[in-house]
């Protein structure tokens, strides 16, 4: 009888090991994703997708695509992509940066691609709002570093313009370069900002 225990015992610890093993970022099951959504009281539809990734609503953003909401879908009201309404996200200064993170994150995924735009490619819109933690997920995820808005700008000379020099630094050390002309109308008049030189000339050696 002892004996039995002691299987018993090995075998629940086996058991409890093999539980303890299993991957954090474990996929929620279509059952959970059901049961959050009808608890929620969201429609799971493309159109409610935007508002929650506004929002960094991690879980209800998960539970809508492991019910098949398309992480590149669009909607006709609106041109933005499902990544650029993550990354505006950072607008709202209350959100904390981990959940945007995390919102990315499922994005990625789940199939996003990190340049589909429709108003603002995602890394000029996250080089001027977001943190360099941001900024970085979204290079880690595939989004070019020479993007240019129809004006010319890139996520870099964006950076610069609005002052966010540590997301500067990110987009240098990622590889992003000024043209000269960028350089010089960006050095016109700002000889006193040493940071901003500093930067300028970094973005522009070979």
């Amino acid at each position: 009888m002892r004996c039995y225990a002691y299987l018993a015992a090995a075998v629940l610890l086996g058991c409890a090991g093999f539980a303890s093993a299993q991957p954090a970022d474990a996929r929620m099951t279509r059952a959970q994703a059901e049961a959050l959504m009808e608890e929620d009281g969201t429609d799971v539809m493309q159109e409610n997708l935007p508002v929650n990734l506004f929002n960094a609503k991690a879980d209800i953003v998960e539970a809508m695509l492991v019910l098949g909401v398309d992480p590149n879908g669009k909607l006709e009201q609106t041109p933005q992509s499902t990544m650029e309404f993550a990354v505006s996200a950072c607008m709202d200064k209350r959100i904390a940066e981990a959940d945007v993170l995390k919102t990315l994150d499922l994005l990625f995924r789940y199939g996003a691609r990190a340049d589909d735009s429709g108003m603002m490619p995602p890394l000029i819109l996250a080089a001027q709002q977001c943190t360099p933690a941001v900024v970085k997920r979204l290079i880690a995820g595939g989004a070019k570093l020479d993007v240019r808005l129809p004006q010319g700008f890139t996520p870099l000379s964006m950076a610069l313009i609005v002052g966010k020099y540590d997301n500067a630094e990110v987009l240098i050390d990622a590889g992003a370069r000024l043209s000269a002309e960028g350089a010089a109308k960006l050095s016109e008049g700002q000889q006193d900002n040493a940071k901003l030189m500093s930067l300028v000339k970094r973005a522009t050696a070979k």
